[in-house]
């Protein structure tokens, strides 16, 4: 035979007591003034705001940085074609010059065997 005994409970095990006391918390003015509920959307607008403006700031830096790079590379940069098409005409030059100096040496020799 099994006894049951009916009873107050005091503890708060196995009952509601808990999630009652947490419900409450809902309504407690407990963020500067506010219940909870409004103080955490308080909080999430003013981070989500912050985050906008942090987000802003950094195109904003970055478009800066690109302003800066492009202004320094303009004024410092090597143009890798331009450099190429200089050293190809220098290249030119120094052969024509080459050519000028065989020339003039065979003229030399002629001039000298004639005398001869």
């Amino acid at each position: 035979m099994t006894k049951v005994n009916i009873a107050a409970n005091v503890g708060g095990t196995g009952d509601n007591t808990n999630a009652l006391a947490l419900a409450q918390l809902q309504n407690a003015n407990l963020v500067n003034g506010a219940p909870l509920g409004s103080g955490y959307a308080a909080v999430v607008a003013q981070v989500g705001t912050m985050t906008a403006n942090a987000q802003a700031d950094q195109q904003n830096q970055q478009s800066i940085l690109q302003n800066a790079v492009n202004a320094q590379s303009s004024l410092a940069g090597v143009n890798l074609d331009e450099e190429a098409s200089k050293l190809l005409q220098y290249q030119q030059q120094y052969q024509a010059a080459a050519k000028v100096i065989s020339i003039a040496s065979t003229l030399f020799n002629q001039i000298l065997s004639i005398g001869a």
